[in-house]
């Protein structure tokens, strides 16, 4: 991560690189999503926790999607649609974006940890448990897909 501060350092602009990658606009939403639910300044052994009755309602995601929606409408949409047939369209797009997106941005969060596993051969594992973090972020991926497979594919679906 990096911080950046005009001269006179009325003006500050953090960048973080785990986030800076061109993404649909769904995967950056879903990141968002899937962090809400996780704090990573819990006091104990394991320096993070996932809080699973912190997951947005239906009625969040959906106010969130309807400012996000709108944002764009009005600075940089150039068609002829009223911002309630853009809603009308974008609306049911944007929501399999990020149930989709939620899928893979815990799948990459987990993969991802395992790369930063220590070799054992090196040094011993350190940090916040990066095997323990994978681990976490596998479970909530089977729980998005328990939910994603109950949505759309019923005859698939996880009890």
């Amino acid at each position: 991560n990096t911080m950046l501060c005009g001269n006179d350092y009325t003006k500050v602009v953090l960048i973080d690189f785990e986030y800076s990658q061109m993404n649909y606009r769904g995967a950056d939403l879903a990141a968002y999503f899937n962090e809400v639910m996780i704090t990573y300044n819990h006091a104990g052994q394991i320096p993070f926790k996932i809080y699973y009755d912190w997951m947005l309602t239906s009625a969040e995601l959906n106010t969130v999607m309807e400012i996000y929606l709108g944002r764009y409408h009005t600075k940089f949409y150039k068609g002829d649609d009223t911002l309630e047939q853009f809603l009308a369209h974008e609306k049911p797009i944007l929501l399999e974006q990020i149930r989709r997106c939620v899928l893979l941005t815990h799948a990459m969060w987990a993969f991802g940890s395992l790369l930063l596993l220590p070799s054992f051969e090196t040094k011993p594992v350190e940090f916040m448990g990066y095997h323990l973090y994978a681990w976490a972020r596998l479970e909530m991926l089977q729980e998005a897909k328990k939910h994603f497979l109950r949505e759309h594919f019923p005859s698939l679906a996880i009890a």
